[in-house]
């Protein structure tokens, strides 16, 4: 485990010595393939089986959930991978949803999911399909909704188990050090682990650019937490360290301790940030894969809603045969009398089924 430390800090090192912001490396691969392979398994099987469809004709990955790291290799798209805002804002808004930047993550996230929608059985859906699996990946990133002075935290130094940046420990070390190095394995147990309730609350209602800017939010507010040590809160500025403002290339870097406590203690929020970025993936896919093949786009970013492009390619080719899972699914009145309503342990004693067939599934497909 030390000597992938020690990989990923020789990585980035080359990174910035090519002139290659790091913060378009999100979550590391690992943690890029825990999100789409979480996504994956909960998408309904209409979805699952469109999805399968666009990665059969890929000629690089068989499994979607590898397929995710795509941009980064070699890195595509370069601004959209993350969003840099001021030191002194605490919020992102539609109104300067990049910041004074023209792309950032925001904006990859509700173009793809709109090209997507529009034609998702077009000749460039594999490719919006990995590169949005990837983008809602990065958002869900703390360091990637963050500062460009300090490059996400790159210019952080820490010392401890991580031994590299700020942005590193977040990506990677978080991931492998308290939680898992593989990736299948510790995405059927972060899946196991949300609630019906956590999914309703993560996903519901329409796409629009509200909901990504939500997104983004969440993570600005964990980089700004002074638990996290990313930066030094100072009224509402989230400064550099106490006596600087920003970071100016050149100077020394400050220096974080990230022991064994700290990643403890932040092992929760990847975690919950990894599930997270999985359940809602899976809600925006689910949604774009129905029926039909043409849709009226929305005019501009603002107009963006997800539910309205998917309506009006519903009203342009209607569906007239009923999907098969609602018709497999769908308990009768007597069925529904005669079972009654489950309690929580017989739900809790099936996600653990579930868990267990899941892990020898992929037990099966390794051999």
């Amino acid at each position: 485990m030390r000597m992938m430390m020690h990989f990923s800090a020789v990585v980035s090192m080359i990174v910035l010595l090519l002139g290659i912001p790091n913060s378009a490396l999100a979550w590391g691969d690992e943690g890029h393939e825990v999100v789409c392979q979480i996504a994956y398994m909960e998408l309904s099987p209409t979805a699952r089986q469109r999805v399968d469809g666009l990665i059969a004709e890929d000629t690089e990955f068989r499994e979607f959930a590898r397929s995710c790291t795509w941009p980064d290799h070699p890195r595509q798209r370069a601004s959209e991978h993350f969003l840099n805002v001021e030191r002194s804002a605490s919020k992102v808004t539609s109104g300067q949803p990049c910041g004074t930047a023209a792309k950032c993550v925001v904006t990859a996230i509700v173009n793809d999911t709109r090209d997507l929608a529009a034609s998702p059985d077009g000749s460039d859906a594999l490719r919006l399909l990995k590169s949005l699996g990837h983008w809602v990946g990065d958002i869900h990133q703390p360091m990637h909704v963050s500062f460009s002075d300090d490059r996400g935290g790159n210019k952080v130094s820490v010392t401890g188990p991580c031994d590299s940046n700020m942005h590193s420990v977040w990506d990677t070390c978080i991931l492998q050090e308290t939680i898992g190095e593989d990736a299948k394995t510790v995405a059927v147990d972060l899946r196991s682990e949300i609630t019906q309730q956590e999914r309703m609350d993560w996903s519901a209602g329409d796409v629009t650019l509200d909901t990504v800017l939500g997104w983004a939010n969440e993570s600005l507010d964990i980089s700004r937490m002074p638990d996290v040590g990313y930066c030094v809160l100072k009224g509402d500025v989230c400064q550099y360290d106490d006596n600087r403002v920003v970071y100016e290339e050149g100077q020394q870097t400050r220096s974080v301790v990230v022991d064994e406590p700290y990643l403890q203690h932040q092992s929760e929020r990847v975690r919950t940030r990894l599930k997270m970025a999985g359940v809602r993936l899976a809600a925006v896919l689910d949604k774009i894969f129905g029926e039909g093949d043409q849709v009226i786009a929305a005019a501009n970013l603002r107009d963006f809603s997800l539910k309205r492009v998917v309506d009006a390619r519903a009203a342009a080719t209607p569906n007239v045969v009923p999907q098969l899972r609602n018709l497999a699914l769908a308990p009768t009145v007597r069925d529904k009398q005669m079972a009654g309503v489950p309690t929580q342990d017989q739900i809790d004693a099936l996600l653990v089924r579930v868990k267990e067939l899941e892990a020898e599934l992929i037990a099966m497909k390794s051999r």
